[in-house]
């Protein structure tokens, strides 16, 4: 099981580009450094709008990360921000390639787990 820091983010109109660029030179070096780091993506959308996600080994990792994650953003990113909201949580649902899907919710609750017969 591994845990995630996601931030949904929106840009003020025009600045993602600057945003990213930014991110790319100081942050991600940032997340990268915490121990147990797993992986970062950004999903970029219409409107300046976005998604980031940086996955940790365990919970207290990511919950570093996402403190220091926010403390960045604040002194390096203010200016282009217009909003933001970020968490920590478990990755619960996951595919890669042609793998096949793995996830934990409704683990030990009486649901069925991914791919399981009704």
């Amino acid at each position: 099981m591994s845990y995630a820091r996601a931030s949904i983010f929106q840009f003020k109109q025009g600045t993602t580009n600057e945003g990213l660029r930014r991110a790319q030179q100081g942050l991600l070096p940032l997340l990268q450094k915490e121990l147990g780091f797993v992986s970062f993506r950004v999903v970029t959308g219409e409107n300046d709008r976005g998604i980031s996600i940086a996955e940790y080994e365990e919970k207290n990792q990511a919950e570093s990360a996402l403190r220091k994650a926010q403390k960045w953003v604040q002194d390096n990113l203010r200016d282009l921000i217009a909003s933001t909201d970020a968490f920590v949580g478990e990755v619960s649902l996951e595919a890669e390639g042609t793998q096949p899907v793995s996830g934990t919710f409704g683990a030990g609750k009486g649901s069925q787990q991914p791919g399981a017969q009704h």
